[in-house]
C-alpha cells in the first residue's frame, strides 16, 4: 500500500508545507524541487534549511506526469478529495484566506486585487472540502476528519460541513470576490429587509467600500410566503458590479428597528459574533452622529430625529439577536454557532460578551440610552403634517 500522500499540485504541496512548521515553529525555507521516480512512482522531494533555525527539511509527495491545468485560484482540478489536507483543514485555510480587519478604510487598487484574489481562494478551499461529501450524502462524514487541526475546526461548528452551509459559504466567497455566481446560487435567508440591508453592509466590495447604488427587483413566491429578492448595482467607490439575492417573507414579523419578529428562529444570515459587532458598531455611529451635530438644531428636524431613534433602536435589537442563539436552560452562545471567521474573532477577543447576563445588561443600557433621547428631544412635529 503507497506510503506516500499525493500532491494534486504544487500549489497543494506549499500549502501543506505551510501548515506544517519547522520544530522551532517557523514555515519558511528555500524549497528546492526534485522530480524524478522513485519507489511508489513519479515523486517530487522538497528540501531545504529552515530560515529560523538552520535545520534539514525535506518532505516528498506523489505527483502525476502531467503538469494540472487550473482555474484561477484554484488549488487542484478538483478530481478527487485531498489526500494531504482534511475538509477541517480546508475550511481553516478558508477562513484565513477571507479573514480582514473590521475598521476596513477604503482599500488601494492593489490591496483591493490582493484581497480579491484572496476571497477566490478562500472559495475554492471551500470547494476542496465539499470534495469530501459522498455522492448522495448531506454532510462531510465525520471519519474524514483526520488531523488535530480539522477536527479542532469540526467539533466547533460540525454544522458547518454539511453541503448547503458549504455551498452557500463557497458562493458568498465567489461573489464577494467579484466572481459570477455559479448555476443553482442559492438565495440567502432573511428574515426582514433591515436584515438584508445589515448583511449588505457588513459584506463590503473587494476595495473596501460597502457602499452600492442598489436597484431592486423580486419576484413574489405566493406557495412559500416567500419573495426572491435581488439587489444589483455598482460599487459606489471602484464601479464593480454587486449584487445579492434573498429570500424574504412576503409578510415580515419584524417591526420597526428590528431584524426579526419575536416568534423568528436565529439568523441564518448572520452568526452571533457578526451580531455582536454589528451592536457595537451601531452603537459608534450614535456617538459619532451625536457628536456631529448641535442637538438643540439637529434633534428639532424630523428626519434626523428618526435617524438617531433608529440607530438606538437598532443597537438593542442587535443584541436581541445574539441572545436568541442561546439554547433555552443555558447561560451562554454555544461555540458551536460562530461560523464565520468574524464571529470567531469576536468570541475569540471577548467570550464573557455572550454570557446571558451580560447580554442582557447590554440591551438593557442600549434600551435606558434610547428612552433618554426620547425624553430629553421629544419627537419633533413634521412640518408636513403640519400644513
Amino acid at each position: 500500500m503507497p506510503s506516500l500522500p499525493v500532491a494534486r499540485s504544487h500549489l497543494e504541496a506549499h500549502l501543506y508545507m505551510d501548515l506544517h512548521p519547522c520544530e522551532c515553529g517557523a514555515t519558511n525555507f528555500p524549497r528546492v524541487a526534485e522530480y524524478g521516480h522513485g519507489p511508489e512512482g513519479w515523486q517530487v522531494v522538497y528540501s531545504g534549511q529552515c530560515e529560523e533555525c538552520g535545520r534539514d527539511r525535506g518532505f516528498t509527495f506523489r505527483v502525476s506526469q502531467d503538469v494540472p491545468i487550473l482555474a484561477p485560484s484554484a488549488w487542484s482540478a478538483l478530481t478527487a478529495p485531498s489526500e494531504l489536507l482534511d475538509p477541517g483543514e480546508w475550511l481553516w485555510v478558508a477562513d484565513r484566506y477571507a479573514s480582514y480587519p473590521a475598521e476596513d478604510g477604503v482599500l488601494s487598487p492593489d490591496e483591493a486585487i490582493e484581497r480579491c484574489t484572496d476571497l477566490a481562494a478562500a472559495a475554492a478551499a471551500v470547494e476542496e472540502a465539499l470534495l469530501f461529501v459522498p455522492a448522495g450524502a448531506s454532510a462531510v462524514p465525520a471519519e474524514s476528519f483526520r488531523s488535530a487541526r480539522g477536527q479542532s475546526v469540526f467539533e466547533v461548528g460540525p454544522d458547518r460541513f454539511t453541503v448547503n452551509q458549504l455551498a452557500e459559504q463557497r458562493d458568498l466567497y465567489r461573489q464577494l470576490a467579484g466572481e459570477p455566481a455559479p448555476p443553482g446560487h442559492r438565495p440567502l435567508p432573511a428574515r426582514s429587509v433591515a436584515e438584508a440591508v445589515l448583511f449588505m453592509d457588513l459584506r463590503p466590495c473587494v476595495c473596501g467600500d460597502s457602499g452600492f447604488d442598489r436597484d431592486v427587483s423580486w419576484e413574489e413566491l405566493p406557495e412559500r410566503g416567500l419573495q426572491r429578492v435581488r439587489y444589483t448595482g455598482p460599487c459606489a467607490t471602484c464601479g464593480r458590479d454587486r449584487q445579492f439575492t434573498f429570500l424574504l417573507p412576503i409578510e415580515e414579523s419584524a417591526g420597526d428597528d428590528e431584524f426579526s419578529g419575536p416568534a423568528d428562529p436565529p439568523s441564518q444570515l448572520l452568526d452571533p459574533g457578526e451580531w455582536w459587532l454589528a451592536a457595537t458598531t451601531l452603537g459608534q455611529l450614535t456617538e459619532q452622529l451625536g457628536n456631529a451635530v448641535d442637538p438643540a438644531e439637529a434633534w428639532r428636524d424630523p428626519v434626523a430625529w428618526d435617524e438617531m431613534t433608529a440607530l438606538l433602536a437598532r443597537c438593542a435589537t442587535a443584541v436581541d439577536e445574539v441572545v436568541k442563539f442561546i439554547p433555552d436552560g443555558t447561560d451562554r452562545v454555544p461555540a458551536e454557532e460562530f461560523r464565520t471567521a468574524t464571529g470567531r474573532n469576536a468570541l475569540r477577543g471577548d467570550p464573557a460578551a455572550f454570557e446571558r447576563s451580560v447580554l442582557v445588561t447590554a440591551r438593557a443600557e442600549r434600551a435606558a440610552l434610547l428612552a433618554e433621547f426620547i425624553t430629553r428631544w421629544p419627537e419633533p412635529a413634521d412640518d408636513d403634517e403640519d400644513d
